[in-house]
């Protein structure tokens, strides 16, 4: 997750957005892992969930929580 959080371009071409990004001022919480990334409103879920975010893959509406998870659902449409 540290990694894909850092991505930019070139590498993010392999994504349907870049991942650096999607979560640009956003704080990531993980609820399974002891892992945490960005400042920001905080969105919550598990470390799956949060990497399916990521890197642009569709996340379930009931995955992430937080006053973030709006907003980063946004971006993933």
């Amino acid at each position: 997750a540290d990694l894909m959080v850092r991505t930019g371009w070139p590498l993010a071409a392999v994504f349907a957005r870049s991942p650096r990004k999607t979560v640009r001022g956003l704080r990531l919480i993980a609820q399974d892992l002891d892992w945490t990334h960005g400042k920001g409103p905080e969105v919550h879920g598990t470390a799956e969930a949060l990497l399916l975010a990521i890197t642009g893959r569709p996340v379930g509406r009931d995955e992430l929580t937080g006053p973030g998870a709006a907003l980063l659902y946004e971006r993933l449409t």
